[in-house]
């Protein structure tokens, strides 16, 4: 009995591993799975800044995103980021060094939009590492739409 046991998990096993591996060759066969990311630098200054991350050129149906902000001011101001101009997605107050780390949020749309307002700040810098997940590129023959 115990021996059956066993067979039955190292036959599970094979076979949960070549569904797996099968998986991956078709999302990498038809290249089915891309990410958007890049690293921006700004300087800041005692005006407001707007910054806008956007999908690569041939990547589509954006799902999840990753965002790091990071960097160091001389005073406070507050940092936002979101899908439009109107209503912030996240708005966080910052100080000195400062370092916001945002993973695995729904991302729906095809571009990020990162705000600085300066509260008492008048210089500063302000590091952007992000990550916009899709899941598909859009045909490279095909006209942009």
């Amino acid at each position: 009995m115990r021996r059956r046991n066993k067979r039955r998990w190292a036959i599970g096993f094979v076979l949960l591993s070549i569904v797996c591996l099968f998986t991956s060759f078709l999302l990498q066969k038809d290249n089915l799975l891309t990410t958007s990311s890049g690293k921006i630098k700004r300087a800041l200054t005692n005006q407001p800044k707007r910054i806008v991350l956007r999908l690569d050129k041939y990547a589509k149906f954006p799902y999840s995103m990753d965002l790091h902000l990071s960097g160091i001011i001389n005073g406070s101001g507050i940092i936002s980021y979101s899908s439009n101009d109107l209503v912030p997605y996240r708005k966080d107050t910052v100080s000195d060094c400062f370092d916001l780390v945002y993973e695995g949020e729904d991302w729906y749309t095809d571009s990020c939009i990162v705000k600085y307002k300066p509260i008492t700040a008048g210089s500063g810098e302000l590091l952007i590492d992000y990550s916009i997940y899709t899941s598909q590129t859009k045909n490279k023959n095909a006209p942009n739409r």
